[in-house]
């Protein structure tokens, strides 16, 4: 009796993990303003988003001039990248590396991680934090990577293609530029305005976020493979089966 109580204790605790890990790694397209399109692992061809689908590791979003883009990692939303017009990403989930920007600028503002770290991989850093709201942009000159509050840290890539294990905290209110193969650039600070900006934009952010989990509640539950078939068929739009 006391083996098999021990053995649906341990299958009731491996249920319980595996519901957290997928909800942890839950990726909602919270907000879509413009022109966003995605491109599903698998298909072809970029296709229009649609605010409340969910996207998997492997694809890809893309924010034309004049569009943005929000996504959520988290059941509650608390945990968004907000993709800037002109980006371009793809969402990896592979642990704490969440996504992967090959340009353009993504707003990032977590607070429910359960002890680990959020981050996002450009070609020459990787950006991350254990709860914080942060900036990271790929330019000409490689990455930059802004602390709007608290501590993001930032590691850089070495010359094999590797990521270093040698971690730059950088502190609130200050900046640094992440070249390829070479060590963070000395801090300098984020002009005070834009600063300001971010911070108000956090607040619109949260404030989205806490509306699409009123309006998941809402809508029909997502389905892939029916959203595939219709954008292949040149179905009606924005509607959820």
């Amino acid at each position: 009796m006391k083996k098999k109580f021990l053995s649906l204790l341990s299958i009731s605790l491996i249920t319980i993990l595996l519901i957290s890990l997928a909800q942890a790694e839950e990726v909602e397209l919270t907000s879509a303003s413009g022109d966003v399109e995605v491109l599903l692992s698998g298909e072809n061809d970029y296709t229009p988003a649609e605010e409340g689908m969910k996207l998997e590791a492997g694809d890809a979003i893309r924010t034309p001039s004049g569009s943005t883009a929000e996504i959520s990692f988290n059941d509650d939303n608390t945990n968004l990248a907000r993709l800037s017009e002109n980006t371009q990403a793809r969402i990896l989930l592979e642990n704490e590396e969440k996504i992967y920007m090959a340009s353009g600028e993504i707003f990032s503002s977590v607070s429910n991680l359960g002890g680990g770290s959020f981050e996002i991989r450009t070609p020459t850093a990787v950006s991350g934090a254990r709860g914080t709201d942060w900036v990271t942009s790929v330019t000409s000159e490689g990455t930059e990577v802004e602390a709007i509050d608290s501590q993001p840290y930032v590691r850089h890539m070495e010359s094999d293609g590797s990521i270093s294990r040698q971690i730059t905290v950088i502190n609130p209110g200050q900046m640094t530029t992440v070249q390829l193969f070479k060590p963070p650039q000395p801090f300098r600070q984020i002009p005070q305005g834009r600063r300001e900006n971010w911070q108000a934009l956090k607040q619109d952010v949260r404030k989205r976020g806490v509306d699409a989990v009123q309006k998941r509640r809402e809508r029909p539950v997502f389905n892939r493979q029916e959203f595939v078939e219709r954008k292949r068929s040149g179905g009606p739009q924005g509607v959820y089966s």
